[in-house]
């Protein structure tokens, strides 16, 4: 078994090495860098919904640590869905248990990618997002699977949270998630998609008035606009 482990590791140790000072180098030589999170903000051991979060932060800041470049300034790209996901336990306060949910999940293939487990599903909750943006410094916006959403009698979105009937702010709400109760916006659904698009006033009007409600909610203007799952289903805002 040792045996077998030192042999893969001699194979991928050329994609192996200390990353501080190639990236510094590429920065300071005045190249473009991706980095790319797979976690969620919500996730985050001091900011997300502790205890049902991972062991460590997932925030955007702390990938100056993580890599081993100094602090400085970045372009955000925040990626979110046009609904909300959950897997595994914790608090979702707009969590569908409806023939919604199953329809979101089945068009979303929202299943986990190795367990197949099906995946909790509710409306977009803005008070989250807007959260979001703000601890990670967001300065656009991608938001996907907005296809899957065609069709539906209508579309909801949450804008705030009350407990007790007592309107609360996020960061209250957060300590309290598994009590809030959300305040909806409800918006006409749109019907489905074609399969290209070229510019945003080809999209149905109800998309574009849904996409601009959360536009101007977020504060941060909306760049990518994923309509299919093709590689080429994404429109570009100039």
């Amino acid at each position: 078994m040792l045996e077998t482990t030192h042999q893969y590791g001699k194979r991928i140790e050329p994609y192996f090495t200390f990353t501080n000072e190639v990236i510094g180098d590429l920065l300071n030589s005045g190249e473009d860098v991706l980095l790319e999170t797979s976690q969620a903000t919500f996730l985050d051991n001091s900011f997300g919904t502790y205890p049902y979060t991972v062991a460590y932060q997932t925030l955007v800041q702390t990938c100056f640590a993580m890599i081993g470049i100094p602090a400085q300034k970045m372009h955000i790209v925040g990626v979110m869905k046009s609904y909300m996901i959950r897997v595994g336990n914790g608090p979702f306060p707009t969590e569908l248990l409806t023939e919604q949910a199953d329809y979101i999940r089945e068009r979303g293939n929202e299943y986990g990618t190795v367990s197949k487990r099906p995946r909790r599903c509710g409306w977009l909750d803005l008070s989250l997002i807007k959260q979001a943006v703000k601890l990670n410094g967001v300065t656009e916006l991608a938001i996907t699977n907005v296809d899957v959403l065609a069709d539906l009698p209508e579309i909801k979105v949450a804008i705030a949270y009350e407990i007790d009937d007592k309107l609360v702010c996020c960061d209250d709400a957060l300590l309290r998630l598994d009590k809030v109760k959300p305040i909806y916006k409800t918006f006409k659904s749109w019907g489905e998609l074609n399969s290209s698009y070229t510019h945003l006033m080809e999209l149905p009007i109800e998309l574009v008035d849904f996409l601009s409600f959360i536009q101007d909610y977020a504060g941060v203007p909306i760049k990518y606009i994923s309509y299919g799952p093709d590689r080429n289903q994404t429109l570009v805002m100039k």
